[in-house]
């Protein structure tokens, strides 16, 4: 979109040039050590508790794993029945990412969970290099550790959740809208960003504002630009992914997203 990003002005002399290299350095380096470590304490809790906790957890894993079972006794012309009707509340977008995995039968606990401790990887770094295409390496590395420390990203390196799909499709929609701030982004972009925000609402009900926020903006960009080709072409592929299942089960995604947010207001009532 044009006016996010900046254009920062390099130091003149030789000095100022080397003292930004050092800061740059220094500040990749702390980032790096941030997500290695984060990355490195989940892969030992994942090794050492190979067990499930919590049900949310556990109901995902089994739902992918019933998916699995279903390819191999029914074959894959089952999958779409049972993605349309066996847990009619929930979007599939979690489920979609498992399917690799029962499909190749390494269906283990620990699979999935390594599974979003790789796509938390993934995340990181498109969040990282969001930050750098607008504002430099240092102030990059800053904002995407803050965003690594998160606790909701911390637990969805660990856990096999809805967060597994949530965070990799909010990364690339973010990265996506960044690369689109040029005066011509490349064309696969906006197919890119209509995966992104298909997928992210795929992954959880309460993304689909979001998803409008993000297409609001490339309208913006659009209008800007006089060119609306990259902004419908993303509306397009987006619509694709999710409006089949949100048109299925859209209400159920909407009820379930409304006893989730007033049910722990009910409990503290009661």
């Amino acid at each position: 979109m044009a006016g996010l990003t900046t254009t920062k002005k390099r130091p003149a002399g030789p000095l100022a040039q080397l003292g930004l290299a050092v800061t740059d350095g220094l500040a990749f380096l702390s980032f790096a050590f941030v997500v290695a470590t984060i990355s490195a304490v989940a892969l030992r809790w994942i090794l050492l508790h190979p067990g499930v906790s919590g049900w949310d957890q556990v109901q995902y894993i089994d739902i992918s794993l019933k998916d699995g079972l279903t390819r191999r006794l029914d074959g894959a012309g089952a999958l779409p029945d049972s993605l349309f009707n066996d847990y009619r509340w929930m979007p599939p977008g979690t489920r979609f990412l498992g399917l690799p995995l029962v499909s190749l039968h390494h269906d283990s606990n620990a699979a999935f969970r390594l599974l979003s401790l790789l796509l938390f990887v993934v995340s990181i770094l498109l969040v990282f290099d969001a930050g750098r295409r607008m504002s430099g390496i240092a102030a990059a590395a800053g904002a995407a550790a803050m965003v690594a420390v998160a606790p909701i990203w911390v637990r969805g390196s660990e856990e096999f959740m809805s967060e597994t799909a949530l965070i990799p499709a909010l990364a690339l929609a973010l990265w996506c809208l960044v690369r689109d701030a040029g005066p011509h982004p490349p064309r696969v972009l906006s197919v890119t960003m209509g995966v992104a925000l298909g997928f992210g609402m795929l992954a959880k009900f309460s993304f689909a504002p979001l998803a409008a926020v993000f297409l609001l903006m490339l309208a913006v960009a659009s209008w800007k630009r006089r060119s609306w080709h990259g902004c419908l072409v993303t509306l397009l592929v987006s619509s694709l992914l999710a409006w089949p299942f949100y048109a299925y089960n859209g209400l159920r995604y909407a009820a379930y997203g409304r006893f989730a947010v007033l049910w722990p207001l009910d409990e503290m009532q009661g």
